[in-house]
């Protein structure tokens, strides 16, 4: 990657968004009760457990496995997860998988926060030129800043919004007031 200047207005940007966004995530996830963490909501819809297990293995293998293609956070250290969710064709198939999967949460915000800090490092070897090149994925080459701003940033903030939303059903406050 080329060295980053002042004039990286969009790497600056996303590197703001991406880090508030992560930074309200683990906010949100600080202290939930594990019957909470675990409690399986009516319908459709996957428990906390699952939705972190899933936003944070999801940032984690896009931006270590797919965009730098290195090693995931998840292959060297704990996730709290007892298992890991699905991927490849499977990985917008994680509701069985949400069904069983328990979290340890302090585990898992230790992997969250050594996920984000490694994106934030490596954000910051970027230039605003190098968002245009592109990368490859299963759905074929995609410019980096769409896969930063459409995968990863969105990922994290409509699963926070689950987040918030799960822990209101059960009384919890959702987003810090």
């Amino acid at each position: 990657m080329t060295e980053q200047t002042s004039s990286n207005t969009r790497v600056t940007m996303l590197q703001a968004q991406i880090g508030g966004a992560s930074q309200t995530l683990l906010a949100m996830i600080a202290e939930i009760p594990n019957d909470v963490l675990h409690s399986q909501p009516s319908g459709t819809a996957n428990s906390i457990a699952a939705t972190i297990g899933h936003v944070l293995t999801v940032v984690d293998g896009v931006v270590n496995g797919m965009i730098r293609q290195t090693r995931p956070v998840y292959a060297t250290m704990p996730t709290g997860l007892s298992t890991l969710p699905p991927s490849g064709a499977e990985l917008f198939n994680w509701y069985d998988w949400g069904t069983h999967v328990t979290v340890d949460l302090p585990a898992a915000q230790a992997y969250g926060t050594a996920v984000f800090e490694g994106v934030s490092v490596y954000l910051a070897t970027l230039s605003d030129a190098d968002l245009d090149a592109d990368v490859p994925t299963p759905m074929g080459p995609q410019p980096l800043a769409d896969i930063l701003m459409f995968i990863v940033l969105t990922n994290i903030n409509y699963h926070t919004g689950e987040i918030a939303a799960l822990k209101g059903l059960h009384g919890l406050q959702g987003y810090a007031r």
